[in-house]
């Protein structure tokens, strides 16, 4: 079955988690600002998912934001979103791929979701 994303997220109440975001992050850039955060994800009876991500807000917004959520092998800092920020649309940069390829930073799974560590070798 298919879903459309209307329908995949209609019975989604987001209040019942509150996101409790952390910035660990925030600096001034010459198109707005820059924040690395983490903020709540799936959760478990053993924990929850801390979602690690790069948010770029424009100078002047437009009220509009892009979820981009890149390729496992591409890191989320070296990818340039200046095209979207001209368009005064805000990114906000996810890491699915959590504990690879030895990066500072990155989504943290609780134990039982950690099959969601990128493997390639486990992949199929």
């Amino acid at each position: 079955m298919i879903l459309s994303p209307k329908r995949l997220w209609e019975n989604y109440d987001r209040s019942i988690m509150p996101l409790d975001t952390s910035v660990i992050r925030s600096f001034k850039t010459s198109f707005g600002t820059e924040k690395h955060v983490y903020y709540n994800g799936e959760a478990t009876s053993l924990g929850c998912t801390r979602i690690y991500a790069r948010l770029l807000l424009p100078e002047n917004s437009s009220n509009k934001l892009v979820l981009a959520m890149l390729g496992a092998d591409e890191n989320i800092h070296d990818y340039d979103f200046s095209e979207f920020i001209k368009n005064g649309w805000a990114v906000l940069a996810v890491d699915y791929i959590g504990n690879a390829f030895e990066r500072e930073r990155f989504t943290i799974y609780p134990p039982s979701l950690g099959y969601a560590n990128y493997n390639k070798n486990e992949l199929y």
